[in-house]
């Protein structure tokens, strides 16, 4: 059985920020409950590759010591992997 998206179909109109995010495995999981995956904060190459291919229009900050908070998207749940 494929895995379907269901964002269009139970979008709570919630956003969700990732630090450390690894392989991106919050942001994969999020949009099954209807969240929508806005950006990420990840400094090793590769798995900052695999959330680009699966989330190209989500946004990478990168090094989250250089991140400035009032500069981006604000979301409703910030997630620590």
């Amino acid at each position: 059985m494929k895995w379907k998206n269901t964002e269009e179909k139970h979008d709570t109109g919630l956003k969700i920020g990732s630090l450390f995010d690894g392989i991106g495995v919050f942001p994969l999981a999020a949009p099954r409950y209807g969240i929508i995956p806005t950006w990420a904060s990840e400094i090793e190459k590769a798995p900052v590759s695999i959330t680009k291919r699966h989330f190209p229009t989500m946004l990478h900050l990168g090094d989250i010591t250089k991140i400035d908070g009032g500069e981006i998207p604000p979301v409703h749940i910030i997630t620590l992997s």
